[in-house]
């Protein structure tokens, strides 16, 4: 025996693994998912859309409400409600920014970009992921401002209402 031996060896025969190809859609839905298991890991995310709208609804409601006077026929507190809610949206908006300036400094945009997925899709799930982290802040807001007086006892005040918190949680 020689300490080579050439016997002959057969070829391996590697099949590609069946893979389907995706859509925006469903890669965008990717991005979202992997955006809320970071919210659902870092839970102090939430402080944003959850403690600081409610201080702000108690605060500007019974310890500001009773100093601002209102020469008109309408109440602070009809006001206070969807303010809050702009301002809660504007301040949460930053997440995305942030989030997005994360994953460039870690690198996870570059290896994105390797990847056979849409460029778009990575903002796209960003921003649905904003969206859900906003309406849980509205959600929460109006829990809140609903005892304090965030609405009101006539029907007509009640539909408006309603409508500005559909304004604003669908503009998150």
């Amino acid at each position: 025996m020689t300490a080579l031996d050439t016997k002959a060896q057969t070829p391996v025969n590697v099949q590609p693994v069946p893979t389907r190809p995706t859509n925006l859609v469903q890669q965008s839905w990717i991005m979202v998912k992997r955006n809320m298991i970071h919210t659902k890991r870092m839970p102090e995310m939430l402080s944003d859309v959850t403690a600081q709208p409610v201080m702000f609804v108690l605060l500007f409601a019974f310890v500001f409400g009773a100093s601002i006077t209102n020469t008109g026929g309408a109440s602070y507190r009809e006001f206070l409600l969807p303010g809050i809610q702009a301002q809660t949206i504007v301040f949460s908006a930053f997440v995305v920014a942030s989030g997005i300036t994360a994953d460039v400094e870690k690198g996870i945009i570059d290896r994105f970009r390797s990847l056979p997925i849409s460029r778009s899709s990575v903002l796209i799930g960003r921003s649905i992921a904003s969206v859900i982290h906003s309406s849980l802040g509205v959600v929460v807001m109006a829990l809140t401002a609903w005892p304090s007086g965030g609405g009101s006892a006539t029907a007509s005040a009640r539909r408006s209402w309603r409508s500005r918190f559909c304004c604003c949680s669908v503009s998150g």
